[in-house]
């Protein structure tokens, strides 16, 4: 859609990356982008697939830990990012060893496998009995690094965003983690294969990772810079992430000794993540709020037509922003995700849900 009006590559903004997806085909695009979640895991997957320059080396781990220096470094794995896939590059050699080390680590049943593995006190079903407890040895492990300075901060984001992306794709869950299923299904039974990040070749640009509102990041951007793209992709239902995510954010965080996980999908303490995109009496101000305080030539916006701000209401607060009143507006058709079939407490409207885009040339910018 920008390559539509002609927009080259310049400054680009990403206010609510979640997976950080977006802002990782801008970076290959040519951009300089500012990446911003308030979520722990989103942050993570910034540094890893936007800060990074090239692989790093791991050199005080290697050095330090001879058993990670001489681990099998040929196993196949996944791969996970939006860069070309580097195989057996030399320059991965140090990343697929300390993966494979890693994978080798023998289980760990303590506060996380407990908290919301299968077989754990707290009777939660996230995770397989072993994928769980493998879970928390690695992620034990990869903070153990962290407190004794043997990894760098590139090094431990590539490593925690590689374990996220593999439990979650291991996850006893329909699609998000508001609730587990009674039974594990197929793909919760699969071995625990540490996935190896794909990275976009060094480009020598500042790039950037946030964590903060989107409002007031907006408006901290604006008072040093013009950016050239703000996109947006803000919650757009009730559904908070905070909750929908709260597994990879402890994963991520590795914080248990810090909370106790509350009710029966184990909770983490969310209040102060709690974001007004996904409340239908403040959602519209949540959107002036950002609009006003940004500074930007060009404006993006990805909702759905199951949003809580209606499609006429949205259009025409971008209609203030446009050169000439003019928004650029498209539906573009997804199969609905289903994680059930209809019953007499859940019914889905249909087969297919459209996703919104809206483009604006910002007017006097």
């Amino acid at each position: 859609m920008l390559a539509d009006h002609g927009v080259a590559p310049g400054s680009f903004c990403d206010l609510f990356s979640g997976t950080s997806v977006v802002a990782q085909m801008a970076r290959l695009d040519g951009h300089t982008v500012v990446a911003n979640d308030w979520q722990a895991y989103s942050r993570v997957l910034q540094e890893a697939f936007l800060l990074s320059q090239g692989y790093p080396a791991f050199a005080r781990l290697l050095a330090a830990e001879p058993a990670v220096a001489t681990a099998p470094p040929d196993r196949p794995r996944p791969g996970l990012g939006l860069a070309e896939d580097p195989g057996l590059r030399a320059d991965t050699l140090p990343l697929r060893r300390v993966l494979a080390h890693l994978e080798d680590l023998p289980p760990v049943e303590g506060r996380f496998f407990h908290a919301y593995c299968e077989g754990g006190e707290a009777g939660r079903c996230y995770f397989s009995r072993a994928n769980g407890a493998r879970c928390e040895a690695i992620r034990g492990r990869i903070a153990a690094w962290q407190a004794a300075g043997l990894l760098d901060a590139a090094e431990h984001a590539l490593l925690v965003a590689s374990l996220l992306d593999t439990m979650d794709h291991l996850a006893n869950t329909a699609s998000v983690y508001g609730a587990y299923l009674k039974h594990l299904k197929a793909s919760a039974r699969g071995p625990l294969v540490l996935r190896l990040p794909r990275l976009a070749p060094a480009d020598g640009r500042a790039h950037r990772a946030c964590a903060e509102d989107a409002a007031a990041l907006a408006g901290q951007l604006a008072t040093s810079e013009t950016l050239d793209v703000l996109y947006l992709d803000p919650p757009y239902n009730h559904r908070q992430y905070a909750a929908n995510y709260h597994v990879l954010e402890t994963i991520a965080r590795w914080d248990l000794d810090a909370f106790e996980p509350r009710g029966k999908t184990g909770l983490r303490p969310e209040a102060h993540q709690r974001s007004a995109f996904c409340s239908k009496p403040r959602v519209r101000g949540a959107f002036e709020a950002v609009l006003t305080a940004a500074r930007a030539r060009h404006i993006l916006v990805s909702y759905s037509q199951e949003g809580l701000l209606p499609e006429t209401e949205l259009a025409a607060l971008l209609r203030e922003k446009a050169a000439g009143g003019t928004v650029d507006f498209r539906r573009v058709a997804y199969r609905r995700f289903r994680a059930d079939v209809d019953h007499a407490a859940r019914r889905y409207k249909g087969d297919a849900v459209q996703e919104f885009l809206f483009y604006v040339r910002v007017a006097g910018v």
